[in-house]
């Protein structure tokens, strides 16, 4: 019988359980050749801020979001900007960050949210953000249109709303050894080893979070099986019951050990081989090589849920004028700096890699943080020409919910 590893109890209500992505990811850090031409640039654009205005900056500029989007120390940002830092993190699942915008007015006291894609599709056409002027940004024309347009970023009308931190694409960790695989990474695997592997039968791990899990196995169902899914990361009612009896299906043939919760759960249960796939963020496979062990990051066949944290502006900016400071700090958010100190420190990818790795080697970095850079370049690049992009905010997000506790309780 498989059992759940320190399950949550679910609230029933869609807007708290929307956000376990957000909250998860910050939970677990707190503790622990892109298309845009490589062109020669100076020092202070690859800053990415229109560095120490003549205008006098705010004395403090105030932001609220998700951990893994801020660098490992604010003090790059405030010496590039001239403005002292107010970070508060969002410790709430997506319902409670959706209640500090349109209840609390969170926007009176802040100047930029940093929060994962998919809520600007309501929250943007609701008048709580302000539309992007592209022009204000130095660096925004230059920056891919893969990374920075499209549902992560944008609502359902085109309009754009956020510019893009930090980004990646999620799959499977995997021990190479136990599956017949090159033990370099470099292997294209299927996501049946997740879900119809005889190889990996009960030794398979889902995270217990229907926000990643369900999408992950519809595009699998759309892919492999031909099954008529439109978009998995916003299925309707009856692809969602699909998805269910799949994963129903699978559970009862004894393919899946565990569910997972907690970040450290999911790094003991692959560290230990108590299963040999499991599906998890980058940075827990990061922590069990650094530990020395064996396990790898996969490169899939069938795609990615590919996400991203922006910027987005709240619409109380404009009432109080602080417009230029917010236009400052977003493109500092686009430059080489930012980009280069998420990549060494989180291991997640930023829009601008050529300014990242100038930045690097500009400022003498070992080789071994530059090359970290490029493999995340090109880890990055390649995983997000492929399906699917992640959506916190699915038009039937509480039909997905019941229909993934209907497979916990199966």
């Amino acid at each position: 019988m498989m059992r759940n590893v320190s399950s949550k109890p679910s609230s029933g209500k869609s807007d708290t359980c929307l956000g376990e992505i957000s909250e998860d990811r910050r939970k677990f850090l707190k503790g622990t050749a892109v298309g845009a031409a490589t062109a020669l640039v100076p020092a202070a654009v690859y800053l990415g801020a229109t560095a120490r205005s003549a205008r006098a900056a705010l004395d403090t500029f105030r932001m609220y979001g998700v951990t893994t989007a801020q660098p490992p120390d604010w003090s790059i940002f405030i010496e590039a900007t001239g403005m002292e830092v107010e970070w508060t993190d969002n410790v709430a699942h997506v319902g409670g960050f959706l209640q500090e915008v349109k209840v609390n007015r969170r926007g009176e006291i802040t100047e930029l949210y940093l929060m994962e894609g998919g809520m600007q599709r309501k929250l943007g056409p609701q008048g709580y953000l302000l539309p992007l002027d592209e022009s204000r940004m130095s660096l925004w024309e230059r920056t891919p249109d893969y990374f920075k347009r499209g549902p992560l970023y944008q609502d359902d009308e085109g309009i754009q709303y956020g510019v893009p931190t930090i980004m990646n694409a999620d799959s499977f960790g995997y021990w190479p050894g136990e599956l017949d695989a090159n033990p370099d990474g470099s292997d294209e695997l299927s996501w049946s080893l997740i879900y119809e592997s005889d190889k990996t039968k009960g030794r398979v791990s889902l995270w217990d979070a229907w926000t990643l899990s369900m999408p992950e196995a519809a595009n699998y169902l759309k892919v492999v099986h031909g099954k008529p899914i439109g978009d998995p990361a916003n299925p309707t009612p009856e692809e969602a019951k699909m998805t269910a009896d799949f994963l129903i299906e699978r559970k009862r043939a004894g393919q899946f050990r565990v569910l997972w919760s907690e970040f450290e759960e999911s790094i003991d249960l692959l560290g230990n081989k108590e299963v040999v796939v499991i599906t998890c963020w980058k940075p827990a496979v990061e922590e069990l090589m650094r530990r020395g062990q064996v396990v790898r990051w996969a490169f899939t066949k069938e795609g990615y849920y590919k996400w991203g944290v922006g910027a987005y502006v709240p619409s109380e900016v404009a009432e109080r004028g602080s417009e230029e400071d917010v236009y400052r700090a977003l493109d500092y958010f686009l430059g080489g700096e930012y980009g280069a100190h998420i990549a060494r420190h989180r291991g997640h990818g930023t829009a601008n890699f050529d300014l990242s790795l100038k930045y690097a080697a500009d400022n003498g970095w070992p080789e071994e943080d530059i090359q970290k850079i490029r493999t995340i370049e090109a880890e990055i690049t390649s995983k997000y020409q492929k399906p699917f992009w992640s959506n916190l905010a699915p038009d039937h997000a509480a039909d997905i919910e019941s229909e993934w506790e209907r497979f916990r309780n199966a």
